[in-house]
């Protein structure tokens, strides 16, 4: 190839590439993901029907109600950022969030129990909202390929401790949902939190595959 032609090649290159911006830090990724999907949810649920009435008072009167939902919100910020962590090589979480994650997972954990005990809200059909577990299905979904989106940016990797935390986003609705529909406990494991569970397991697989597709790219 002549020094000219190759001259004219390197600028078509150079001129058909252009430079990306700087990829968001985890945190600041993590934070606009949990804000948008948080806003979104909420949004959707006043639209189709309004929240369950007296759920203020309840979260007053019945402080594990309160530690369940917060903590299940918590819990999701967490991991989608420990997602995001990971998705990069050499990103690690402090050991503060990291000990942030496990308090709030144990938190969830327990306000989850101590629904079937004295401490939580009185069963009620007040407030029940049909085909509810929709309600967490779909934003879970969306959620869930917001965050693939916001990964896919920088150079996926895949572990199987986080791989499901790509489709926590379903815990979001799901935690809401303890506050828009009826309070019951077996119906709000089987149609509030049991919907999340398939979402998370897209998430897993998905981000499976786009981590083996990256490794090849």
């Amino acid at each position: 190839m002549a020094a000219k032609e190759r001259n004219t090649f390197i600028r078509e290159l150079a001129a058909a590439h252009h430079p990306h911006p700087p990829l968001w830090l985890p945190g600041r990724r993590a934070l606009i993901w949990f804000a948008s999907v948080l806003v979104v949810t909420t949004a959707a649920m006043l639209l189709r029907q309004e929240f369950r009435p007296g759920f203020t008072s309840q979260l007053v009167q019945h402080p594990v109600l309160l530690v369940e939902v917060l903590s299940a919100l918590a819990l999701t910020m967490l991991a989608a950022y420990a997602a995001l962590v990971h998705a990069i090589p050499g990103g690690r979480m402090s050991r503060l969030a990291v000990a942030a994650t496990w308090i709030a997972g144990v938190l969830f954990a327990a306000g989850l129990a101590a629904e079937f005990t004295h401490f939580a809200p009185e069963s009620s059909t007040l407030g029940a909202r049909p085909h509810c577990w929709v309600e967490v299905f779909i934003p879970g979904a969306a959620g869930t390929w917001l965050l693939v989106v916001l990964a896919r940016r920088g150079w996926v990797r895949f572990s199987w401790l986080h791989g499901a935390g790509y489709g926590i986003a379903a815990v979001v609705p799901a935690a809401l949902m303890q506050l828009a529909c009826m309070y019951e406990p077996v119906h709000n494991m089987l149609f509030h939190f049991l919907p999340a569970v398939p979402v998370i397991a897209v998430g897993f697989v998905l981000m499976k595959r786009l981590a083996k597709r990256g490794t090849k790219e």
